[in-house]
């Protein structure tokens, strides 16, 4: 029932960012929910893990989010409204089991984004929470990851089972809505009981 347009950028370049979110306004008007979901790893030993690759995942899942961020709140600021959610990982509150630490290093920072963007931005209106997603059946997952190692992984969550999309999903959006309107601040963990803290 809603409407939806579709926009390439490569939200790892500021330029890109800023025409996107400038390209959004003009055809749907004011952004007031921003979901910064960009990810991807590689499953390597921090011994594998060159400097050029370390600084491409911190680009990929930390610099996106901080630029996303940037050009969302300098319009939302004026508006004093505005609700941004971070999807960070599981791996931001311990470890991965698919990724390498630079995955995870990338995911705590993030975690850490929203947390300071969250306290700065409150006087202004605007909410900033984060989702700490568990292992999920994404399409990725499915196809890059040994079924074996899925089956092992979803035997040692509390509820047995990978989450879904559709349940990662609904918790940004519950952090998104007018249901969430006093938290700010916070992560939710949407990991079948994965961890506990």
């Amino acid at each position: 029932g809603g409407n939806a347009i579709g926009l390439a950028a490569d939200v790892c370049v500021r330029a890109d960012v800023e025409r996107m979110v400038a390209e959004a306004e003009a055809r749907i008007g004011p952004v007031d929910v921003l979901v910064s979901n960009v990810g991807g790893g590689k499953r390597l030993s921090i011994l594998e893990i060159h400097e050029d690759e370390w600084e491409r995942m911190l680009r990929l899942n930390l610099t996106s989010a901080y630029l996303c961020c940037w050009a969302v709140l300098a319009r939302m600021v004026p508006r004093r409204r505005g609700s941004i959610g971070l999807v960070a990982s599981i791996a931001g509150r311990s470890t991965s089991v698919f990724q390498g630490a630079h995955y995870t290093a990338s995911k705590a920072g993030l975690l850490g984004l929203s947390r300071h963007l969250a306290r700065e931005m409150a006087a202004h209106g605007i909410r900033v929470n984060a989702a700490a997603p568990g292992p999920t059946a994404t399409e990725r997952i499915l196809t890059s990851v040994p079924i074996e190692r899925q089956r092992q992984t979803a035997a040692e969550i509390p509820l047995g089972r990978l989450g879904t999309p559709e349940e990662q999903a609904a918790a940004i959006l519950f952090l998104a809505s007018d249901a969430a309107s006093y938290i700010t601040g916070a992560t939710l963990d949407v990991n079948g009981g994965g961890l506990m803290i």
